[in-house]
């Protein structure tokens, strides 16, 4: 059997170097899997193929409709020709994260939010924030204005280092935080709408995070 979970040719990944002291996220392609190896189109940075000579370590990180999957592996072979190919072991465990079970991490980003109501307006009322913490299901974000719960809420969140993201959330819980004039709330909302490639730069984002967590030893 050549198949691997959630893996299929011409699916585009993610590739960093392991020993890197500040891995870079490398995007590449699968163009074959075999019964020993996987092969991905060279990863390339500035239109040249990233040095990753047989024996590099290296991480993979890639996605489908329902999880999200990594491991770990080395190049096996480097083909340099007409091609720019590298072969790399076939995984030995993968980590796979259900997307109804998304991984949650702490990060701070601008949010800029709207009520949802039955009125009709000429122009959309946008209020800012600041995010707690965010999934591929939702955010948790601190803000001065009281939101109920069951509030329909448009978002768009600054998603660090990959751009905007738009979504529809409901606000599933609310907390008072602060006293008097320095009072705020912490609104968690849960997506209800929101595209795949927007869910995939939180995810990249989350990846990201996770990275500088392992760099400090503390994840």
């Amino acid at each position: 059997m050549n198949q691997i979970s959630g893996l299929d040719i011409r699916q585009l990944v993610e590739v960093e170097l392991i020993e890197d002291e500040n891995p870079v996220v490398y995007r590449s392609r699968v163009e074959n899997i075999t019964n020993s190896c996987i092969v991905l189109g060279a990863p390339m940075e500035g239109g040249r193929p990233v040095p990753m000579p047989p024996g590099t370590k290296i991480r993979v990180n890639y996605y489908d409709d329902n999880a999200t999957y990594t491991f770990d592996s080395s190049v096996i072979e480097r083909n340099m020709g007409t091609l720019l190919q590298i072969s790399i072991d076939r995984p030995t465990s993968i980590k796979r994260t259900q997307r109804r079970n998304f991984v949650r991490i702490n990060t701070k980003l601008p949010v800029s939010y709207n009520i949802i109501n039955d009125e009709m307006s000429e122009a959309a009322i946008f209020q800012q924030g600041i995010t707690l913490d965010i999934s591929g299901g939702g955010i948790r974000f601190q803000t001065s204005v009281f939101l109920p719960e069951g509030t329909v809420v448009e978002l768009k969140v600054d998603i660090q280092g990959h751009g905007q993201i738009s979504a529809l959330g409901k606000v599933i819980r609310t907390i008072s935080s602060g006293e008097k004039e320095k009072k705020s709330y912490l609104i968690g909302v849960q997506f209800m709408i929101i595209e795949e490639k927007d869910r995939d730069k939180i995810i990249r984002h989350i990846f990201d995070k996770q990275r500088e967590l392992r760099q400090r030893g503390l994840l």
